[in-house]
């Protein structure tokens, strides 16, 4: 703890503060505690004793790397749609909906989609339960028997936060096409008090990954 030189009363460890935030899924705002604090965020690559965090804690230094990814993401997906997106389509009706997209100016070869769509109010919070209740998936998302397609199994290897999660999910496809897995790193963000902005950034793990802090299993080829 420090002391506030001005109020003369103990100051939350800045440290501790941000990982309490993060396992809240406030993760921009544990990662404006770090900035501002002036705490140096490094890879366990380049750790040494004087670092400002210790290579043990892995899961501060990649949460703070997820945090820039995010912002960049909030940024891009609240830019103008003028800011280099090309209109796909649009659909008005009780619920408009618009679809863009943009060519990374890299590559040349990624996609990025958006599509936008209002939201009552009142069914956000029913929308975020349903999403969060993964292990339910496959009660309710597409499932046909011809052609094949459905959720065969919805598996949740690990929790770190309110709604940030790892997860299995199995998918039959239609004929000649094999069953299909996926181990998806969902990485939730509370961020409405500040920003007013709620985010989920999902992202496939391979085989033998452990920057979820679990080791992902092989393909289960069955």
């Amino acid at each position: 703890m420090a002391l506030d030189p001005e109020l003369d009363t103990p100051q939350p460890n800045p440290m501790h503060l941000a990982q309490t935030l993060i396992d809240d899924d406030k993760l921009l705002q544990g990662a404006r505690v770090i900035r501002n604090a002036g705490i140096a965020v490094i890879s366990e690559q380049t750790a040494s004793p004087t670092c400002g965090i210790a290579p043990s804690d892995a899961k501060l230094v990649s949460y703070m790397h997820k945090a820039s990814v995010l912002e960049e993401l909030v940024g891009s997906l609240k830019s103008s749609p003028g800011d280099g997106w090309s209109v796909q389509g649009e659909h008005l009706s009780n619920r408009d909906i618009s679809i863009y997209y943009r060519l990374d100016e890299e590559t040349q070869t990624k996609l990025t989609a958006r599509i936008e769509s209002p939201i009552d109010k009142s069914l956000l919070v029913p929308l975020l339960s349903v999403l969060n209740e993964s292990e339910l998936f496959h009660t309710w998302l597409p499932n046909w028997k011809v052609p094949r397609l459905k959720v065969r199994r919805s598996h949740k290897l690990t929790q770190s936060g309110r709604c940030s999660q790892v997860v299995l999910i199995t998918v039959d496809l239609p004929w000649p096409l094999s069953p299909r897995e996926v181990v998806l790193d969902a990485c939730a963000v509370d961020d409405i008090d500040v920003t007013g902005d709620i985010a989920a950034l999902m992202r496939s793990l391979h085989a033998g990954d452990t920057s979820s802090g679990i080791v992902v299993p092989a393909v289960d080829d069955s």
